[in-house]
């Protein structure tokens, strides 16, 4: 912090002999060059200071404690609005006017005391202009009550907090499904069209922090490896550490309701440590009032991602309605939506808190430190039993059902041999197909390699018709097809004779050749698993 004679210098001796005479200090030197380490001499006693002290209005001591309650500095943008701004004035018309005897703001109070300065500072790697209490000043004052320290917001009724959502390790499950489809060269243009719990492009700014994924969206392999082989609460703090000192993960800009026309000069980095600094003054097991809690940012630190009080320069405009959200009207809309969606989506996703709403209400008007939150801001895996993995289902039509908490390495392997199914509550739905297994082949995967996989994984024992097509599509790279204009096209005519003699007759509409058939409209189907039944895989052709 700038000292006493960094705050005095740049200052003439009419300011000095202001804050002399504020002070009850004799000045009598003749010059600047000799009153101002005469008046540093008078300004280290600190018996004088505490006297200083108790002579301030009210209105200028809590000025002065805010900045002392910040480490003794304030953003100068915020400390204006708060506590008033200092007349700039020439020597001439200070001298007439005496702004030191007749104060216009709490903060001309301390200025021409001398018990505030005003500088550009580089502080939290963010150069911006302070207010502050010089170093020798503040290490001599007494330090605020406790009770005057107050905490960020108020606790949550019971009515506020009615209905919980706890916290849980879902994220690991979405995370393995886009390295799944990463690594099985899917575009995130159509990943990001499924079903997400989780927004995907966090999830994808989450793997690239964490060095899962390069920027060109292409996993690196040993690391996946060594992540999705990790314990379930291990690989949680893993991604949490990777978010919490992440420069990449932009929360600000996945804020819904916002849209940027230019990407802001935004330090994500900074910015998500002054929250989560915040957030951790919340008394543990006490559920905490949620737009109080905005309401003390807004009133405290108004302007802790703004650098200079800019509200401006921005453009940010409303997702819905397009207006531009500018000046600090707009704070609400802006910064406080923002720390919304940082609580109740990034935070309660990596662990850190839990939700609840009251009765009537989905959106969450309350939040409570997890029991997982203080391990993970740590570093360390959070305390929590991994349930006994249930069996996989799969049917002899080759349709595999995979619990949520089946091995998130499992589920990875198991995602790149099929084509990808709804998600349904509790697992996720999975098909193998000719067209899957060409795919996986393609990254180097044989059919063994899933028979190893789901070794004693599975329910029941491996379908024999199915195992025995996948090892003849194994060998010949053939299948039957069923086109578009449901035509039904075979490798071997016995196939075709085995159907006409099988009950799926009934959805053959023509024999057009020994090898090719016409099925009758919405029974291909039918014949899919008819074929299976005789051990035959069959592919679904869009040509």
């Amino acid at each position: 912090m700038p000292t006493l004679l960094n705050t005095l210098q740049g200052h003439d001796l009419s300011y000095l002999r202001m804050v002399a005479n504020a002070w009850g200090i004799d000045l009598e030197a003749p010059d600047l060059h000799k009153a101002r380490p005469q008046l540093l001499t008078a300004l280290a006693d600190e018996n004088l200071i505490l006297e200083m002290l108790e002579s301030l209005t009210p209105e200028a001591r809590e000025a002065l404690t805010q900045l002392q309650m910040h480490k003794g500095y304030l953003p100068w943008a915020q400390f204006s609005r708060d506590y008033g701004d200092v007349r700039v004035m020439g020597a001439a018309k200070r001298d007439r006017e005496r702004p030191d005897l007749n104060p216009a703001s709490p903060a001309e109070i301390l200025w021409y005391r001398a018990l505030i300065g005003r500088a550009f500072l580089n502080l939290n790697n963010e150069p911006q202009e302070y207010a502050y209490i010089p170093d020798e000043m503040l290490k001599s004052m007494p330090a605020p009550d406790q009770e005057t320290i107050p905490l960020p917001g108020r606790p949550a009724s019971p009515g506020e907090s009615k209905h919980h959502q706890p916290v849980t390790d879902a994220i690991l499950n979405e995370v393995t499904t886009l390295l799944a489809g990463f690594r099985m060269g899917l575009p995130f243009e159509k990943l990001s069209t499924l079903t997400w719990e989780i927004n995907p492009q966090f999830l994808k700014q989450l793997l690239f922090t964490g060095e899962l994924i390069d920027s060109l969206n292409t996993t690196i392999t040993d690391h996946t490896k060594t992540f999705l082989a990790q314990p379930r609460p291990k690989a949680l703090s893993y991604l949490a550490t990777a978010w919490m000192n992440s420069t990449t993960v932009n929360e600000f800009l996945l804020t819904p309701g916002l849209s940027f026309e230019i990407e802001p000069d935004h330090h994500p980095l900074p910015i998500r440590k002054f929250l989560l600094e915040q957030i951790s003054l919340v008394p543990e097991d006490q559920w905490w009032n949620l737009d109080i809690f905005i309401q003390f940012i807004y009133t405290n630190f108004p302007d802790f991602q703004r650098p200079g009080g800019d509200y401006d320069s921005w453009f940010i405009r409303d997702a819905v309605t397009k207006q531009y959200l500018s000046g600090f009207q707009s704070w609400d809309q802006v910064e406080g939506e923002f720390i919304r969606f940082f609580i109740t989506q990034p935070l309660h996703w990596l662990g850190f808190v839990d939700l609840a709403h009251p009765e009537g209400k989905t959106e969450p008007t309350a939040f409570k430190l997890s029991a997982w939150s203080r391990t993970l801001w740590n570093g360390q895996s959070p305390d929590f039993t991994e349930v006994d993995q249930p069996k996989i289902q799969l049917d002899r039509y080759g349709q595999l059902k995979v619990p949520q908490q089946t091995p998130l390495a499992l589920r990875y392997q198991i995602a790149r041999f099929c084509e990808w199914g709804e998600s349904q509550k509790g697992g996720y739905l999975y098909q193998l197909s000719p067209r899957s297994l060409h795919k996986a082949a393609e990254q180097g995967l044989k059919v063994n390699h899933l028979f190893t996989l789901l070794q004693n994984q599975l329910k029941d024992p491996f379908p024999p018709p199915l195992q025995s097509a996948l090892l003849q599509w194994e060998q010949s790279h053939q299948a039957n097809q069923i086109s578009r204009e449901s035509l039904l096209k075979v490798s071997d005519p016995e196939i075709l004779k085995k159907l006409q003699a099988n009950r799926a007759n009934k959805a053959i509409k023509e024999i057009l050749s020994p090898t090719v058939a016409l099925i009758k409209p919405g029974q291909e189907e039918t014949i899919r698993k008819a074929l299976l039944d005789i051990g035959s895989l069959t592919d679904f052709s869009l040509d």
